[in-house]
């Protein structure tokens, strides 16, 4: 028998969300110490070499001589830049790798506690594995039909102009603006997919169906909790992040206003200072606050969706034993006592 979970209201919905915080939030930490940090700081780390090498490339550039030519650049400077590059963007498809499954097990682990029927971080990472391949397919098709339906008429746009048609043309951007429509239509109906590969253990196809189905009829109360979530959640990321970004970028960013306001012209070397620090300061933001997004958006997105389960009827309602004819309770021992 499941778990009795009630329809919630919008109160009920963020007091719910907010007692999921309390419940997960060391779980949730420890899912994405395991699955987050690695890659997104050895990333970070190669953006740092890369704006290193762009910094030497720079003061080289100003101070070169007039025996400097484009071989020597393409020989000593740009496999320099070139290869953490590739590094970077080679991490960044292992991150989104572990962001799916942090999703999914964090998605588990929020689930299994509202069912009262909880689990272990390294059991949700298990489990989490175990489905990932049917959650990077889902990403995958669930991206790659919402980038269709704005890449069809943005490329016969591009053939409009490319044939200088302009009726073409304007059709074609009419059609990319009226595709947002769709686009934010159907992200919304499938946006549970996650949730019942990791609770239901649907397949892909499936998890589409399923989400579309409990989204049925439902779609704008959805859609409004889930922006106003995300507003919220939003705002407080920004208040953590935007005081990183801000230090890394502080002292070199004065250096330069200084330069400027003494009307002459900037030092490379506070130029070179400016890139490292926009460099530290948002690639500490920006990770920090995907490991924010990553670590709550799974708890209140599935509050939502075990409350579109319980308005569907999903799951038993507590039995309340009739009362036996001719049985007075007083009789029986159960006295009524003043409170």
């Amino acid at each position: 028998m499941s778990q009795y979970i009630h329809a919630m209201t919008l109160g009920d919905i963020f007091d719910r969300t907010f007692k999921m915080f309390g419940k997960t939030y060391k779980k949730n930490l420890m899912v994405a110490l395991v699955l987050l940090v690695p890659p997104m700081l050895l990333m970070f780390l190669c953006m740092l070499f890369v704006a290193s090498t762009v910094s030497g490339m720079m003061d080289t550039f100003v101070n070169m001589d007039s025996d400097f030519d484009g071989d020597q650049f393409l020989t000593e400077i740009l496999p320099g830049i070139i290869f953490p590059l590739i590094l970077a963007y080679l991490l960044m498809i292992v991150s989104a790798f572990t962001t799916i499954w942090a999703y999914i097990s964090l998605m588990f682990v929020v689930g299994r506690e509202m069912e009262e029927n909880p689990v272990e971080w390294k059991e949700a990472l298990s489990l989490g594995w175990k489905r990932i391949w049917r959650g990077i397919g889902f990403t995958i098709l669930y991206i790659g039909a919402l980038m269709a339906m704005f890449m069809v008429p943005y490329i016969l746009a591009i053939i409009g102009v490319a044939a200088d048609s302009t009726a073409i043309a304007i059709i074609g951007m009419l059609i990319v603006f009226l595709a947002f429509i769709p686009m934010i239509w159907l992200s919304v109906r499938w946006m549970f997919g996650y949730n019942s590969i990791a609770s239901e253990n649907t397949g892909v196809i499936e998890a589409f169906k399923r989400s579309s189905a409990l989204v049925q009829g439902k779609w704008w109360r959805t859609f409004g909790i889930y922006m106003l979530w995300s507003i919220i959640v939003g705002f407080a990321v920004s208040l953590i992040i935007t005081p990183i970004a801000f230090v890394g970028i502080i002292g070199p960013y004065i250096d330069l206003i200084s330069s400027m306001t003494a009307n002459t012209e900037p030092d490379p070397t506070t130029i070179i200072g400016l890139i490292n620090g926009l460099v530290v300061g948002y690639g500490l933001a920006i990770s920090l606050a995907v490991i924010l997004d990553v670590i709550t958006e799974p708890v209140y997105m599935t509050v939502m969706y075990y409350d579109l389960r319980a308005r569907s009827g999903e799951f038993d309602e507590p039995e309340v034993s009739p009362e036996l004819p001719g049985t007075d309770p007083d009789a029986a021992g159960f006295q009524n006592t003043p409170v």
